[in-house]
């Protein structure tokens, strides 16, 4: 992780991701772990948010906390663009299909 507060520390590692286009367009690459108490985080596509099932947490498409208990964003991991647009590489590994 490359930021994150509560429960998720910048340098932490994380066993899985979300990759997400903000209402911007930027592309944001967010650790599964909420920031309360670290539970996975789902994608809830259809109201475009993060929901963490084990507390309640919600969060935005950008990663900020809309409904706590937690008080802190989702943590950001590190990654680059890869070789084509739909392409980024995360922790040296490759994901498709974000575009």
């Amino acid at each position: 992780m490359t930021t994150g507060q509560g429960d998720n520390r910048p340098g932490s590692i994380a066993f899985a991701g979300y990759a997400a286009k903000d209402d911007k367009g930027t592309v944001n690459v967010f650790a599964i772990n909420c920031s309360h108490l670290g539970c996975s985080v789902n994608l809830n596509a259809d109201k475009h948010r993060f929901e963490c099932p084990c507390h309640g947490s919600i969060f935005d498409i950008a990663g900020d906390v809309i409904h706590g208990p937690a008080i802190y964003p989702l943590a950001h991991l590190g990654w680059k663009q890869g070789t084509t647009p739909d392409e980024i590489i995360v922790g040296g590994l490759q994901m498709k299909g974000i575009g």
